[in-house]
């Protein structure tokens, strides 16, 4: 059918053609399911088949590619004393913001 012809229906005649397209391939449907369950009978196929479990391949460990060179960092107070300078104390340290 030319789309000029679909667009000549009106809208119930659209509805009824739909529905009759739709009990037809519904119809088609049923039927090649039921051919191709008796093919799947003839073969000896059980009707409904276990899935397939596939296991997992084991990969060895995988070790990080790049080491950070330093063993520890320094944070808090300890690395804050060494703003004002390494010998002092802490609150000595901090000193130089508060004036």
């Amino acid at each position: 059918m030319d789309t000029a012809h679909f667009n000549s229906l009106s809208i119930d005649e659209l509805w009824i053609l739909h529905q009759h397209v739709t009990v037809s391939l519904t119809q088609k449907v049923l039927v090649k399911k039921a051919q191709l369950e008796e093919r799947l009978q003839k073969i000896g196929l059980p009707d409904e088949a276990p899935r397939f479990v596939r296991k997992r391949r084991p990969y060895p460990p995988v070790h990080p590619k790049y080491r950070n060179g330093r063993t520890r960092r320094r944070h808090g107070p300890v690395a804050a004393g060494c703003l004002g300078g390494c010998g002092r104390s802490f609150e000595a340290a901090g000193s130089w913001m508060t004036s």
